[in-house]
């Protein structure tokens, strides 16, 4: 079961950066698991200064995802909407001829903290 932990600290146990990443999974605060899902953009889609990105999930459905974007390749990334689905339009911030770059991830509350996946690939989108 992955909820269950002995009493010590799962991050005190040794090698358990490897385990965890060895088996997918994410360790929580106070000994939670949750299976790690990955994300993959799927589409983005520009038209006049905004741009429809949506993505696929690899697993179980989270409760919440966070799209980052930058209009540099490498650092930069804001957050440019919060949603429950698997799609956002994002209206601010982009310029008509320049490449913007995506990336998202998500989130599922365990114990009323949030677990968060790892990022998506970049991908980059020229704005029309």
């Amino acid at each position: 079961d992955l909820h269950s932990f002995p009493t010590r600290r799962s991050s005190d146990l040794p090698g358990w950066k490897e385990l965890a990443e060895a088996n997918k999974i994410v360790v929580a605060s106070r000994g939670m698991a949750v299976q790690l899902t990955k994300l993959k953009l799927n589409r983005i889609k520009t038209s006049k200064k905004k741009a429809s990105v949506s993505w696929k999930s690899s697993g179980e459905k989270l409760d919440g995802y966070i799209l980052y974007k930058s209009l540099k390749k490498a650092g930069g990334f804001k957050i440019a909407g919060r949603t429950a689905t698997m799609k956002v339009t994002v209206k601010k911030g982009l310029k008509k001829g320049r490449k913007a770059y995506f990336k998202v991830r998500g989130y599922k509350v365990v114990d009323g903290k949030r677990v968060y996946t790892g990022f998506s690939a970049v991908k980059a989108a020229k704005i029309r």
